[in-house]
């Protein structure tokens, strides 16, 4: 007869029972609005997209899965931003069957709840035997304030597969259960966690890690660590006790037959353990490598990851730990004055653990036995200093200075970099807490009877009262437009939609009230929409926003224009879905008054409230030609800047993921490579800076540039001269993308009035610095005799100027009462007003510091 314990199916049953309505009561009103609402329009907008992309191309073309259809032609918009594979997983079957992407992203809102809480109880049920004390560890680890204070990021919510591997760990390495099966179990929930996000692939490394190392150092100095078989309610410290009774008399048999210590079967048995781990994450890092590599890919080509000033300001403070989520009935309002925020982008983070849980864990450190208590502390100790980021902050935004292990993790360690947000290492702390809160109430829970109840069902109490925070504040979803099913009754294509997302008109929110900002946000809409349509577009909003994005943004702005037709006709566009209702009224009519000067774009349809024009394929790439220009002069060993100048017939399109890499050297010396990244669009000419490291002797050098593209040169050798000297150098003349576009001088004045001059620039390309003008009017022998210096644009800075579009003013020159008579020149010249540094300015033809724009005769 089997001597394994009988396991009653209600007992296994009821607590997932609970667990369920738990979940269902906590996240109310959800399950009554599951297809129409969301608990704000951002992030649970670009998850129900992702889930919803990941299903559609799982079917469709499963090797591409991560060359999403927003960002063209940028490869991996996936990795952009979280994968959540392992969320949509659990409602892959919903989908396939046809449920809409905002009842599927609801089903897997409140399934990240239940298996967290799933995965909390079994864990918790694991360590302590106790149903009703895992039923508290389940509830404090699922619902905990720092869950809800991201309840709009279901990455930070599916966290029920980190406990299951943990447990699998504990049982392979004391060696419970048959290895085979534990290393298999380990594998797969590790795996399940590292792929619903890539943030928990980092924590549930570490925490693996963390747990591994504390489980051997308690083990070796001892067992004690009370771990029951579900339903068994044994301890595992009951258990070893047996276990090393029969281990000391069968190797004194042993050594009394002759026989070799038995300690030795013990160190194969601990190599064996060992093997099967290394051949689990052997399994990992083979699984995990085809969905890491685009994200690596990401980093490398765009340089996608967070700087540590980022990451110190989303650090947690120890403000943090004191407040809880404002909806909380009990400790909201009691917190609300230690309330803050990162930025206006980000709401705080809720970290308060309640009093029950730090009350329970106490008890747990307190009138527990055996070393192993102690890494439960230990776990969630490196939890707080972690997200407390790279410097200990007291207070939000007031780092006292003191330096923290975080930012020796973030320069050495892989994977730190790309984590923006030190403060979500929070997830161990409550996972943590939560464990040790039941291991408290399991040493309080008495023997017989309704004595077992109280503790337990008191601390549930506590904590749900602690934890509450329902009703949810839930917002409708927004609803696809009719082109979007219009779209979807024709073959895939390449599409733009106007206004752009991030130029969709919107409710304004005061400063400093970023969840309300996210529930009347649009960024998402067009994107949700094109799950109707799955068609491309460049357009797009995720976690990471290229920057070359921006670029396509500032182009459109002039659509229809010379340069935004050639721009869609470059990147293949098909269609434009002008949203009549969402574009200001003053566009509308630019568009409208524009439109048939194009004969490139024609109405394709009308839908009801959206017009779809029809863009017709371009003539392909332009050539490109290309030349340099250096100072005469720089100092040596130090930097100078020089200017590669593009040109080209017409107006050409770049594409922005075009890799150009400039190969720069000083004579005979080794050439170094430095990126070039060019404008999307260049018109007659473009100007790319070159910042350059020079030689340390002075004297006469060489610069020789050579532009690359996939080991190719393109176009000749470039060259120019520079004299190092020792002294400092002068700012040099910087070649700015600008042209005069039209000019009026009047051809006579008088002494002693003013003379208006009207001159109108257009920008090649866009600008990044500030300008200033100086009109002159300019006698024979070259003396001045008057001048007007100030911005080139009416009230318009040069870096807010749309490239293409006219910008121009009448300028005053007052012509004094006492000038001679005779031909007098108008001539201006462009500076920095910061340093002075003066620009060359394009003709047309060549670049000239000085330009002349008309001749004036004075007299009577």
């Amino acid at each position: 007869m089997s001597s394994r314990p009988h396991i009653r199916p209600v007992a296994a049953l009821w607590p997932l029972i609970v667990l369920a309505l738990f979940t269902l009561a906590l996240t109310w009103p959800t399950v009554r609005h599951l297809g129409t609402h969301v608990v704000d329009r951002q992030d649970p907008l670009l998850n129900a997209w992702i889930m919803a992309w990941e299903a559609h191309q799982l079917l469709r073309d499963p090797l591409h899965l991560f060359q999403a259809n927003i960002f063209y032609p940028y490869p991996y918009a996936l990795a952009f931003s979280e994968i959540l594979l392992s969320t949509t997983a659990l409602v892959l079957p919903a989908r396939w069957a046809g449920g809409a992407p905002i009842l599927t992203y609801n089903l897997a809102f409140l399934l990240a709840f239940f298996t967290t809480a799933l995965g909390g109880y079994l864990f918790a049920l694991y360590l302590t035997g106790r149903r009703l004390a895992a039923l508290v560890a389940a509830v404090a680890y699922a619902f905990s304030p720092y869950r809800f204070g991201h309840l709009s990021q279901v990455q930070l919510l599916a966290f029920g597969w980190l406990p299951l591997a943990l447990l699998a760990l504990d049982r392979l390495l004391s060696g419970r259960g048959p290895l085979r099966r534990n290393t298999v179990l380990l594998t797969v929930f590790f795996l399940l966690q590292a792929l619903a996000s890539f943030y928990s692939a980092i924590f549930a490394a570490v925490a693996c890690a963390l747990y591994a190392l504390g489980l051997w150092i308690a083990q070796s100095g001892g067992t004690g660590f009370r771990s029951g078989r579900h339903g068994a309610g044994a301890s595992c410290a009951e258990r070893d006790r047996h276990v090393a009774a029969r281990l000391e008399t069968r190797l004194y048999a042993q050594v009394r037959m002759g026989a070799p210590p038995f300690r030795l079967r013990g160190r194969e048995e601990q190599l064996r353990r060992i093997g099967a781990l290394l051949v689990a994450g052997v399994v990992v890092v083979l699984v995990m490598l085809p969905f890491a590599w685009p994200y690596l890919q990401v980093q490398r080509e765009l340089a996608a990851g967070w700087s540590l000033a980022d990451n110190e300001t989303f650090s947690a403070s120890l403000q943090a730990y004191a407040y809880a989520p404002p909806q909380t009935r009990l400790w909201g309002p009691l917190t609300r004055g230690l309330a803050y925020i990162y930025a206006p982008c980000c709401p705080p983070d809720t970290l308060f653990p309640g009093l029950t849980l730090l009350a329970l864990s106490a008890v747990a450190l307190w009138r527990g036995r055996g070393r192993r208590r102690w890494l439960l502390l230990g776990f969630l100790a490196a939890g707080v200093l972690l997200s407390l980021g790279p410097t200990l902050h007291l207070r939000a935004g007031q780092p006292t200075g003191i330096h923290l292990p975080y930012g020796w993790l973030f320069a050495h360690v892989p994977g730190f970099n790309a984590l923006r947000a030190p403060v979500r290492w929070a997830a161990l702390v409550t996972f943590g807490l939560s464990l040790l809160a039941a291991w408290g109430v399991a040493r309080l829970q008495g023997r017989e009877g309704a004595a077992r109840l109280v503790a337990p069902l008191l601390a549930l109490t506590l904590v749900l009262l602690e934890f509450a925070a329902v009703p949810l504040r839930l917002v409708p979803a927004p609803a696809a437009p009719a082109v979007a099913d219009w779209l979807a009754r024709r073959p895939p294509t390449r599409i733009v939609e106007l206004p752009l997302a991030s130029e969709l008109p919107t409710v304004p929110v005061p400063v400093g009230q970023p969840r309300r900002a996210w529930e009347v946000s649009r960024l998402l809409e067009h994107q949700l929409a094109s799950t109707r349509h799955w068609d491309t577009t460049p357009d797009g909003y995720s976690g990471y926003i290229p920057a070359g994005h921006g670029d396509f943004a500032r182009e459109m702005r002039g659509f229809p224009s010379a340069r935004s037709v050639a721009l869609l006709q470059g990147l293949g566009i098909e269609y434009v879905v002008l949203h009549q209702a969402d574009l200001a009224a003053a566009r509308r009519e630019a568009i409208a008054r524009r439109l048939p000067q194009f004969t490139a774009l024609s109405v394709a349809a009308e839908v009801e409230r959206a017009t779809v024009l029809r863009v017709a394929p371009g003539v392909g790439a332009r050539a490109l030609s290309w030349s340099l220009v250096a100072p005469a002069q720089a100092t040596a060993g130090r930097s100078l800047e020089a200017w590669l100048l593009v040109r080209a017939d017409e107006i050409a399109a770049v594409a922005p993921t075009r890799r150009l890499v400039a190969e720069v050297a000083w004579g005979d010396d080794r050439a170094q490579r430095q990126p070039v990244r060019l404008p999307l669009i260049v018109e007659q000419v473009a100007v790319v800076a070159l910042l350059v490291p020079t030689p340390a002797t002075p004297g006469a050098q060489r610069l020789t540039v050579r532009v690359m593209e996939d080991g190719q040169p393109q176009g000749v050798l470039l060259q120019a001269d520079v004299m190092m000297v020792e002294a400092p150098t002068p700012p040099s003349l910087r070649p700015v993308a600008v042209t005069l576009s039209e000019a009026e001088v009047p051809a006579t004045a008088r002494p002693g009035t003013s003379l208006p001059v009207w001159l109108s620039w257009r920008a090649l390309q866009p600008l990044d610095h500030y300008a200033s003008l100086s009109v002159r009017l300019v006698a024979a022998d070259g003396g001045r005799v008057a001048q007007q210096d100030g911005p080139p644009g009416a009230g318009v800075g040069t870096v807010a100027w749309q490239p293409g579009e006219p910008y121009g003013t009448t300028w005053q020159l007052d012509v004094p009462p006492d000038l001679s008579a005779g031909t007098y020149t108008v001539q201006v010249l462009w500076y920095e007003p910061g340093t002075g540094q003066r620009a060359l300015l394009w003709e047309g033809v060549d670049w000239n510091e000085t330009l002349t724009v008309g001749a004036v005769q004075v007299g009577d």
